[in-house]
């Protein structure tokens, strides 16, 4: 009987101080255990439980949820539930969430092309020609009957690096006698050496020195009877200014000295030419 009465009597005891305060549940479901001293219009007074006599504590009305008082009485906060912060322990749906909208700005992406300082850069480097040139002439030595006359050439070079290479030039000249109509003489030959050539940053201009060894020989003609005269060595030195036209031509000014001693008579020719190369 006597442990039955304990028992009840600890019960009792244990109720009473578990219910001797009051705890105020926040909205975000923390509880404060505490002493209510008063409940104004937008907040709560109250001080700590186990220090009643200690300082007063205010809370907004708008944090709390609800109180539950020692005796027992509860007080609910409905009216500012719309104002209520949103529990952190509460989960909400991810389709509630309104997720901005992420838009992407896409990069144009640019390509820098690079400048051509050629006009026609699609030319490139010619290495090789391959052409028939046609004009003027004249023997510089004064021979008083010799006329001026006609020069012409066909010449080939190629370029074995940028600026150098190798050239061959078949040329002819005819030149009239001024105190016989029907008679003319000239010199023929085929000249070869070296091709120095220096072009433009933009391949559109070349300019070619041209010296040059070979063999050379003198026509005679009077009326219908022609001669030619033995071969002998000469010499001659040329220059040329190429203006490529495009991927296959070329428009050629040309300039020629070519020299050779022609039965002991000095035969120094200077011919100036013009014509199309064909180049690659």
């Amino acid at each position: 009987m006597k442990r039955v009465i304990l028992c009840t009597v600890f019960a009792i005891a244990s109720w009473s101080f578990i219910h001797a305060q009051d705890i105020i549940i926040q909205t975000n479901g923390e509880e404060i255990k505490a002493k209510v001293v008063e409940i104004g219009t937008t907040d709560v007074k109250y001080k700590k439980y186990g220090n009643e006599s200690g300082p007063n504590y205010s809370l907004a009305k708008s944090k709390i949820f609800m109180i539950r008082y020692e005796n027992g009485d509860k007080d609910v906060f409905t009216e500012l539930g719309a104002k209520a912060e949103t529990p952190t322990t509460t989960a909400v749906p991810r389709t509630a969430i309104s997720q901005p909208a992420v838009v992407q700005k896409q990069e144009t992406q640019t390509y820098s092309q690079p400048v051509a300082t050629a006009n026609y850069p699609q030319l490139g480097h010619k290495k090789g020609y391959l052409g028939f040139l046609i004009g003027g002439g004249t023997v510089l030595e004064d021979y008083s009957n010799v006329d001026g006359g006609v020069h012409y050439s066909i010449n080939a070079g190629y370029l074995f690096s940028d600026n150098i290479g190798i050239q061959i030039s078949l040329f002819g000249s005819s030149y009239s006698l001024s105190n016989n109509s029907d008679a003319s003489i000239g010199l023929r030959g085929t000249l070869v050496g070296p091709l120095f050539s220096f072009p433009m940053s933009d391949y559109k201009f070349y300019f070619d020195l041209r010296p040059s060894i070979g063999l050379v020989q003198g026509d005679i003609a009077s009326g219908t009877q022609t001669g030619t005269t033995d071969g002998v060595f000469g010499a001659g030195m040329g220059a040329s200014f190429r203006w490529i036209l495009s991927n296959s031509f070329a428009l050629s000014f040309n300039t020629d000295y070519i020299t050779g001693k022609i039965d002991e008579l000095d035969w120094p020719n200077f011919g100036f030419t013009v014509g199309f190369n064909w180049v690659f």
